[in-house]
């Protein structure tokens, strides 16, 4: 099973300002990689696309490419995803 985060995390505190959106990003991975890790995922099956974080909409095109490259890649028999 492959976990994929579209989006770097660091303005999950908006409009709060504290942590700052560069200690987010670090602080957002590092809870992903140890809950993944707790489950038995291997760290070579998660990946970060490092999105900005609110900002998909603006990379459409760019999240399709790199989704596209993924799923034909690894070629999933199901998809899930969370918003």
């Amino acid at each position: 099973m492959k976990f994929i985060f579209m989006t770097d995390g660091g303005h999950s505190h908006r409009p709060f300002s504290y942590p700052p959106p560069e200690e987010l990003i670090v602080l957002r991975r590092k809870e992903a990689l140890n809950a993944l890790k707790v489950l038995g995922v291997p760290e070579e099956n998660i990946l970060f696309l490092d999105f900005e974080d609110l900002h998909l909409i603006y990379n459409i095109q760019k999240v399709r490419r790199s989704v596209e490259k993924i799923l034909m890649q690894i070629k999933p028999s199901e998809v899930f995803y969370s918003s």
